[in-house]
């Protein structure tokens, strides 16, 4: 009698598990950077509402407010921390940072994001330099 035996060889598991594993090599960093893209907006966001708050502000009492003065506002999701770095009765500078403990620290292109009273958005990488790419 020949009995014939069912299952899977031992060649067919590791030919599997290789294809699985170059897949997740190739899939996870690129879905983690996808994330950190998307993050971004929790960044934009916030800058373009203390942006509307300062707006608001300076129309009730005809000067820019201390980031004290807005009730100092938070990120939606907490990852980047906010500030006012430079205000006077004409002007400010209000930047969003990357907070160290936060998944966007480790989005190098885009670490910090600035925006101005007269609307002038930029952003720039770990190393300082200015990124274009961030605000889109």
């Amino acid at each position: 009698m020949n009995k014939r035996q069912s299952g899977v060889t031992l060649i067919e598991l590791v030919i599997t598990v290789t294809i699985i594993s170059i897949l997740a090599v190739i899939a996870v960093p690129s879905y983690q950077n996808q994330m950190r893209r998307s993050h971004r907006t929790d960044a934009m966001s916030a800058l373009m509402r203390l942006a509307a708050e300062q707006e608001k502000f300076y129309f009730q009492n005809s000067r820019y407010a201390t980031f004290a003065e807005l009730g100092s506002p938070d990120t939606e999701r907490d990852w980047y921390t906010l500030s006012v770095t430079a205000n006077d009765a004409n002007t400010f500078t209000a930047v969003a940072t990357a907070k160290t403990t936060g998944p966007q620290i480790d989005d190098k292109p885009c670490r910090t994001f600035t925006i101005t009273a007269a609307g002038l958005r930029t952003s720039t990488d770990s190393d300082n330099n200015a990124s274009t790419s961030c605000w889109r």
